[in-house]
């Protein structure tokens, strides 16, 4: 239900209606290889504002999630709202 709550809001807010799941748990190493890699592809600085430390993600624990925009034939539009 507060799924479908922020997502009703999102599409209030922005028009789309095209959201999906990208991502979910993801181990503490694999975290640490996220975050390398954004580091890597967006600088020190904002690739910290994209991932955030092993551990201190909430994707290890299955409680968090990464939602993206479906803009068809399989490819991504990119939704980065803060942290990860």
């Amino acid at each position: 239900m507060a799924l479908n709550s922020l997502l009703e809001a999102f599409k209030e807010a922005t028009g789309h209606s095209d959201i999906i799941i990208v991502d979910g748990h993801r181990t503490y190493e694999m975290q640490k290889i996220v975050l390398d890699a954004k580091i890597d592809q967006y600088g020190e600085e904002q690739g910290r504002r994209i991932a955030t430390e092993p551990g201190a993600s909430e994707h290890h624990t299955g409680y968090a999630l990464d939602l993206s925009l479906f803009v068809g034939s399989g490819h991504f539009g990119k939704l980065l709202v803060g942290g990860e």
